[in-house]
């Protein structure tokens, strides 16, 4: 009895059942085993095994061959079935493919958007290594937090600390006009750079090299497509251009263009070397890109801590000049001076610092259109499983018949699940058409220059079809599951189940995937209201009707001549010179009332401006006197504004006397204040203000036009006319100042974009969902709508009841669907300082709405099926 326990090899047993394809090879397991067991009786244990293995080695080149042809019989079989299955009900199976293929595209767009949010500066050698400096200050509770640093940081941490294997500091230095030939342009991508710059950001070069390129003052690096910009098919080499008539540079190299993703693009790059503030000392005066590459294992956090005490060292003596107080009492005092590493990777998403190179994106946003993504996707499964359950009673008797016969529950299951990954191939090919056709749009909504290369990578190919048979068995599974597991017995009978039962898992469904729509329904409302919100509250200043002509510092001494010729137009109602645009970053200074300890100095935002600023832009003044040239600008007078009167603790501020941290013996006069105006977007608080008149021999870039709304047209005409007057062949560089305003809130608006039209995606891929749900649940209850016409309903009645199941999910999604939408929204919204309140009319709004596409989309089913004539219902009974 004892040999009767054991049993044939454990592997060779498992390699015959996987290779054993039909009931004939199971008949050859069976007679193997019964004389696996009578070698056991007689020759022991040892030829027993020996001979089952012997057998199963013999067996199987002919069991693979049974199961390959096997294998291709059940796959033909299955796709027959399948595309039968396809025609026989078009309506289904369109709203299937066609749901899903919107989700699966709406997806891979999506994530094409993520992967290159994801991407940036990744395509930097060593780019794992590479930190840019920030400095973080905190003076009397104002707070400062800037991408730049000081000058004399970069050289301290490339000589002082042996974990810094480069450095580089960066500076852009304006826009200038570059002269080669009869050729004019005016740049905005220049910058200077240290001579190790390619040390750290490591370009391919077409031409020079990287180690010699910015070695001498007057070197130019610049990249290919400006390169023909200015040279045609020349050879740029060696070859002489003019910086705004002063300066000659020689080009010493050609790089390859900046990729997009990258968190600054630079055109052209002169030595640091000479210029201006290269060698400043102060360690306060931040006005520098400061860049490093780390050693291989060295601590970036280890190197903050100790850059920070090396340059308390530096930093001491310069505070007590300034302040009165060494470095260790002024932080006593609560107030902060740090230095923060930020991994360049990094920058892009998670840096929105002050006078950042470029404006930056956001993790949150990557955030919202992956779960964005993650939703339509849930939504496009959903339906196709929710369909295929309610289609289980249609093909009960299919299970029936085909289990009566033979077949077994793997093999049904088998051929489920392979109609729903056919349908899913079907729907990413589709879908691969409907994301040629919509990039191109997307790309616009969120400019990017986003490309689906199905032959660049020889894996995208195959990833494309493993997905398609991911999704085809995520969504078919569950259905399978269902259909394979009716009783032959039960859905053969005339009133045999039909799989009833399951309606409940189609509520739930519905009800789930119809909740994500209406979250998207409400963030949709939100974005837009609050978007709305920003646009037409009161920014305190008029933004409309004023051209900005840009780079007027390139005309220099002629500037007054400018404006006034300007102003002789009788369209032109005034002009305005200024050293920065509103929504622009503003340079920092610390003021302190007069005579008051450094501790109680206040961080304020200035602007130098000329006297008709506040006409130009209509900021109404609140007290005393804005700036005058009837005699020369007072270098010691100031305005302030409301905010700023309001922090230095003044009643009446006018005539008051404050200093300059930096320079104290300067005494500065307040003789006006402005009524606060929002200078920045409405995500920030107002800062305080005070604003600085231009000098003589001062001229700044930006010129302000406020112009009559009649005639704008001859208006910019005249500008561009009067312009080419002063600054001959260079062209006129000009925005209008409210579509400058907006760009403020460009992220917000491209966010709206983007997320209403995948929401209403979503919206439509749920509908079409409901669309099929209703025409099957009507199809199920025809007899029943047929005897209550007969016993006396009413068409509007018969609509009503159909339409009530549908309006109880819509409900139930609602009451599901608040709270999350709520939860989600106020914590988008805690990202401005100026908001819209969560009003309940938003969540009643959504309600409607969704109770309004809901209705629509099943009341045609609900009018058809009212509408039938009860006596082609009934004739079967």
């Amino acid at each position: 009895m004892k040999k009767r326990l054991h049993k044939p090899p454990f592997i060779a047993l498992l390699l015959l059942k996987l290779f054993a394809s039909d009931e004939k090879n199971y008949a050859l397991m069976g007679d193997f085993k019964e004389e696996f067991h009578e070698i056991l009786e007689t020759r022991g244990i040892f030829r027993a095994r020996l001979w089952y293995w012997i057998q199963t080695i013999k067996s199987l080149p002919k069991l693979i061959g049974d199961s390959i042809i096997w294998g291709i019989i059940m796959l033909s079989n299955y796709l027959k079935i399948a595309l039968r299955t396809i025609r026989k009900q078009k309506g289904y199976s369109f709203i299937n493919i066609f749901g899903l293929a919107v989700g699966i595209a709406s997806c891979i767009i999506i994530m094409l958007f993520v992967f290159d949010e994801l991407s940036y500066d990744k395509f930097y050698p060593n780019s794992d290594r590479t930190y840019r400096l920030a400095v973080r200050t905190l003076l009397n509770n104002n707070s400062e937090h800037t991408a730049k640093s000081a000058a004399p940081v970069g050289p301290i941490l490339k000589n002082e600390f042996p974990e810094v294997e480069a450095m580089t500091r960066v500076r852009n230095y304006g826009f200038p006009v570059f002269y080669y030939k009869d050729k004019v342009f005016s740049e905005e991508r220049a910058f200077r750079v240290d001579s190790t710059f390619f040390d750290v950001f490591q370009v391919n070069f077409i031409k020079g090299n990287a180690n010699t390129a910015l070695n001498k003052a007057g070197s130019l690096v610049l990249t290919e497509s400006m390169a023909k910009k200015y040279f045609g098919n020349e050879d740029a080499m060696g070859k002489i251009i003019n910086s705004d008539k002063r300066t000659d540079y020689l080009v010493t190299g050609i790089i390859e263009d900046v990729p997009t993703n990258s968190h600054f693009h630079f055109d052209f790059l002169q030595p640091l070397m000479g210029s201006g503030g290269v060698d400043n000392p102060i360690w306060v005066f931040n006005d520098f890109y400061t860049y490093i590459r780390l050693r291989e294992g060295a601590s970036i956090t280890e190197l903050e801590t100790k850059l920070i005490e090396t340059a308390k060292k530096y930093i001491d003596p310069q505070i007590r000049r300034f302040m009165g107080i060494g470095i260790e009492d002024f932080l006593a005092a609560g107030n902060e001076f740090a230095y923060t590493f930020t991994p360049v990777t990094d920058i892009h998403l998670h840096s929105n610092l002050e006078f950042e190179i470029e404006p930056n994106s956001d993790y949150k946003y990557i955030f919202i259109f992956s779960t964005i993504a993650l939703a339509i996707m849930l939504i496009a499964i959903m339906n196709f499983v929710n369909l295929s359950t309610a289609r289980s009673t249609m093909r009960a008797k299919e299970v029936g018949i085909r289990k009566t016969i033979g077949s077994q529950k793997r093999q049904l299951v088998n051929q489920f699940l392979f109609e729903s990954i056919m349908m899913s191939l079907i729907a990413m090919i589709l879908s691969v058409v409907l994301i040629y056709l919509f990039l191109p749009y997307f790309n616009d909504l969120a400019l990017k220059n986003l490309e689906l290369s199905l032959f660049s990578n020889y894996f995208m190919i195959p990833l494309f079809i493993l997905l398609s048979v991911g999704i085809g068995f995520a969504a078919g599974s569950y259905p399978a599951m269902i259909l394979s597991s009716f009783n032959p017995a039960a859905v053969l009978k005339p009133s045999g189940s039909r799989g009833g039962s399951k309606s409940f898992m189609r509520s739930v469904l519905v009800v789930f995937q119809f909740s994500i729509s209406i979250v998207l329904i409400v963030g949709t409302m939100v974005i837009i209201n609050q978007l709305s919100f920003i646009q037409n509250s009161n920014l305190g200043f008029n933004k409309d009707q004023v051209i900005v002509v840009k780079k007027t510092d390139d005309i220099g001494p002629q500037l007054p001549s400018f404006k006034q010729e300007l102003l002789a137009n009788q369209d032109i109602t005034s002009v305005t010179n200024t050293s920065e645009l509103l929504g622009n970053t503003f340079n920092i200074a610390a003021l302190t009332k007069e005579g008051a300890p450094d501790d109680e100095a206040q961080l304020m935002v200035h602007l130098t401006t000329d006297s008709d600023f506040l006409e130009t832009y209509d900021v109404e003044l609140a007290d005393g006197r804005y700036f005058d040239y009837d005699g020369l600008p007072a270098l010691d007078k100031i305005v302030i504004n409301e905010t700023a009167a309001k922090k230095f603790g003044f009643d009446y501020p006018i005539g008051k006397i404050v200093e300059n941290t930096i320079n104290r013996e300067m005494k500065l006069e307040i003789i006006g204040v402005v009524k606060d105006f929002h200078f920045e977007s409405l995500s920030q608080k107002i800062k305080p203000m005070f604003f600085i008149p231009i000098m003589e021999n001062q001229y700044f870039k930006f010129v302000s036009v406020r112009v009559k709304p009649e005639n704008i047209s001859a208006s910019l005409n005249y500008i561009r006319d009067t312009w080419k007057k002063f600054a001959g062949n260079q062209a006129m560089e000009y925005e209008f100042f409210d579509e400058h305003f907006e760009k403020v809130y460009l992220a917000e608006q491209r966010t709206a974009q983007i997320f209403g039209t995948f929401s209403i995606l979503g919206i439509i891929i749920a509908c079409l969902g409901l669309l099929g749900l209703s025409t099957f649940i009507t199809s199920q209850r025809t007899k029943e709508i047929g005897i209550r016409k007969t016993l006396g309903s009413s068409i509007s009645q018969i609509i009503v009841l159909l339409n009530m199941q549908f309006v109880k999910w819509i409900i139930i999604a609602n009451l599901i669907a608040w709270p999350i939408g709520y939860w989600l929204m106020d914590s988008w919204l805690q990202n401005f300082a100026y908001r819209i309140d969560l009003s309940i009319w938003i969540f009643i709004m959504s309600a409607i709405i969704s109770l309004g596409i809901a209705l629509i989309t099943v009341s045609y089913q609900s009018l058809k099926a009212a509408n039938a004539n009860p006596t082609e219902s009934l004739r079967t009974e």
